[in-house]
């Protein structure tokens, strides 16, 4: 198959023109308007897009620093949603 990345540096352009530079909204426009499922869409703004800049994979453990998103939702596609509330963790830090 083909390997899908997919970025948020996207500030209000033809495709995304109210661009907020937010990857769960690349993850929502890829599984809205281009029919990847949710999980796949996901998995482009995240792992895929580190793995396509050479950034290593995050790991969750002790002595790691923290690169977490947690959301509300029972499912990631609720996640996707437009309609979310999150926390991002950045390097150990609440950003």
């Amino acid at each position: 198959g083909v390997r899908v990345a997919a970025g948020s540096g996207a500030m209000r352009d033809v495709s995304n023109p109210v661009g907020r530079g937010d990857p769960l909204e690349a993850a929502y426009l890829l599984a809205s308007r281009s029919g990847l499922r949710p999980e796949d869409a996901y998995g482009a703004v995240s792992g895929a897009a580190r793995a396509a800049m050479g950034l290593p994979e995050v790991r969750v453990e002790a002595g790691f620093p923290a690169e977490l998103l947690a959301v509300r939702g029972d499912r990631l596609s609720g996640a996707l949603s437009l309609a979310y509330s999150r926390i991002v963790v950045h390097r150990g830090r609440v950003v």
